[in-house]
Parts: C-alpha cells; sequence; structure tokens
C-alpha cells in the first residue's frame, strides 16, 4: 500500500507532465491510499480499465515511463508516459490505434509485449450467428 506521501508524489508526477486525468484514486484515499493510471479503450476496444499504482516500484516504474515517453518524444505529448506505464505493466502492447503515436513512442510500446488479445472478434461473432428476432431488433447484422 502506499504511503500518503507516495500517493502525493506520484499526484505531482502526473501534474508535472500535464496528465492528471490519468490518474484515478478511491474515495477513501485517506484511510486506504490507492491510486489507479486510467486505460480504458487501450488495450481492448469499449472497455473501462486501469492498471494500479500499488507500491514503490510502480511509482518508480510510473516516473521512468513518463521519463522514457518525453526522452522518446522531445517532449511533444510526455502524457504517453500513462500509457507507456500501463502497457509495461500488462507486459502487453496497446491496441493498434493506440499506437498512432510518432515511431518512437510505437517502438517503445511494441517493446512492452505481445499485443494484446481482443474479446471483439468473438463478440461479433456471436452476434452474426444470433437471429435478429432472438436479440430484439433489426440493428444487428445477421
Amino acid at each position: 500500500m502506499l504511503t500518503q506521501d507516495q500517493v502525493i508524489e506520484t499526484l505531482a508526477l502526473a501534474a508535472s507532465y500535464d496528465d492528471c486525468e490519468a490518474l484515478f484514486w478511491h474515495s477513501d484515499i485517506a484511510e486506504n491510499p490507492r491510486l489507479l493510471v486510467f486505460c480504458s479503450d487501450t488495450f481492448d476496444y469499449a472497455t473501462a480499465d486501469c492498471e494500479p499504482v500499488e507500491t514503490t516500484e510502480d511509482v518508480a516504474a510510473l516516473r521512468k515511463a513518463y521519463l522514457d515517453a518525453v526522452e522518446a518524444e522531445a517532449n511533444v505529448y510526455p502524457s504517453w508516459g500513462s500509457t507507456l506505464y500501463c502497457a509495461r505493466r500488462r507486459r502487453t502492447r496497446p491496441l493498434p490505434w493506440v499506437n498512432g503515436a510518432d515511431s518512437a513512442i510505437r517502438a517503445l510500446l511494441d517493446a512492452a509485449g505481445p499485443e494484446a488479445p481482443s474479446a471483439w472478434p468473438a463478440i461479433a461473432a456471436h452476434l452474426r450467428s444470433t437471429s435478429r428476432d432472438s436479440v430484439g431488433g433489426s440493428d444487428v447484422a445477421p
């Protein structure tokens, strides 16, 4: 569990890279400090998702991700650091559309691991195999 000083340090870190919207915390942060890095729609389509910052090592990894992103992009868009943190923590590459960054960031994201498998092909196949009547309308292709 993070100490209050580590929580403040992590919030200040994100703020220093103008990436405050990437961090979430639980409402009981005073008693149970817990931070989460936002990564919805990064590793699969149409998902609400995040990665925790739980330990001193996680705080250091988040800092390194921001520094690596700044170095790779020459401070053009340093908030790639939060995405890079999540990719490295999961050991998984984000979806291809997320890799729309310049090649230096793309190389860092690709180095995090293999591309995440998506659940959407299976969902789409199921929807195609289901009759229109059983799903309640004609808005789903057969």
